[in-house]
């Protein structure tokens, strides 16, 4: 695939993503009814709908994996607090 093939399919792709998200929009703010929609159309919005959910959940992860380290920094940090305070007290 040559530069030019990469860069219309990109455009192409991401018109096509453009046009569902404002299809999702007008869905959601009831512009347009489910009767309204084809089978694609349904399946297609069910596809983003999933692949929204998904993106969401690796976002929580990550940031429970995130707070955790913060967690165990500030844990750390107040242990060496507690130690400096014993052995000061000695």
């Amino acid at each position: 695939m040559n530069n030019n093939d990469f860069k219309t399919q990109l455009k192409k792709q991401n018109e096509e993503t453009n046009k569902l998200l404002k299809l999702q929009q007008k869905f959601e703010n009831g512009s347009i009814s489910e009767e309204q929609l084809t089978e694609e159309q349904m399946t297609q919005l069910e596809n983003l709908y999933n692949a929204q959910i998904a993106e969401l959940d690796r976002k929580i992860i990550d940031k429970k994996v995130e707070l955790n380290s913060k967690i165990k920094k500030v844990n750390n940090y107040y242990q060496k607090l507690i130690d400096l305070k014993l052995k000061s007290s000695k």
